[in-house]
């Protein structure tokens, strides 16, 4: 097997071990995310301050990386709601502008799912419930920062789990390991890392069995770290994102 193979291998089950006590964690708020709905929901929408609208394209995501795919497109926000809101995004903003409330609305009038988030000063938390009656939890997540800067992105769902570890350089990510692991089937992962080109470029590359490296995006570095860099724009000891230069 290639070095590269062995070391990539070595990286996932490495991540495997550290995700443990993370994914124990949100499996015990997944089990519970149903009876605490009506408190959840509560909360986060009387913390909103303003609400925004997105077209059929979502406009914030907890993942970091969500945008920096070349099958994945940010929507464009407004603030006046649409005559027509089936399969549009609306978002419920907090007085420092983070999104609480997230409402991915349906074709069926009135049906919707939801993402609640919570903001502590080294993490972010959602739950996402279905569009159903029932409002059934589909998923649990936690992202944990250091300094402002994303850790580690921890998912656990109804049937399977995932997490990414994050190696920060100068306040951005440099360097990421993903683990994928759908219950009763092996896991699988990678890695790779990101190159700022300048201040508005951003390169993901992901590292192949052979050792070799590809190219999988390249685009606007405004499409980096949506509510990460939000909640640390909004958090007044972590100071503004830097973009660094291109080694």
């Amino acid at each position: 097997m290639h070095p590269e193979s062995v070391a990539l291998m070595q990286d996932i089950w490495q991540l495997l071990d550290q995700t443990n006590g993370a994914l124990a964690a949100l499996q015990i708020d997944l089990s519970t995310a149903k009876v605490r709905y009506p408190s959840v929901k509560a909360e986060s929408e009387a913390s909103v301050h303003r609400w925004e609208w997105s077209s059929s394209l979502p406009r914030y995501e907890l993942d970091p990386l969500y945008f920096l795919d070349r099958s994945a497109r940010r929507g464009k926000a407004t603030n006046k709601q649409p005559q027509v809101i089936r399969n549009k995004h609306q978002y419920g903003l907090d007085s420092s502008g983070r999104v609480v409330v997230e409402r991915d609305h349906t074709e069926l009038a009135g049906k919707f799912y939801e993402r609640f988030y919570r903001y502590g000063d080294a993490e972010i938390s959602a739950v996402l419930y279905d569009y159903s009656d029932s409002k059934d939890p589909i998923n649990c997540s936690r992202l944990t920062l250091e300094r402002g800067v994303p850790a580690s992105l921890h998912q656990r769902a109804q049937y399977g789990a995932e997490s990414h570890i994050y190696v920060p350089r100068d306040g951005l990510i440099q360097r990421f390991c993903s683990l994928h692991m759908p219950d009763g089937r092996e896991p699988f992962g990678g890695d790779g890392e990101l190159v700022f080109r300048g201040d508005s470029t951003v390169e993901v590359w992901h590292r192949q069995p052979d050792g070799s490296r590809e190219l999988s995006f390249s685009g606007a570095s405004s499409l980096y770290n949506t509510l990460a860099s939000i909640h640390r724009g909004a958090t007044a000891s972590s100071g503004p994102m830097r973009l660094p230069r291109s080694p």
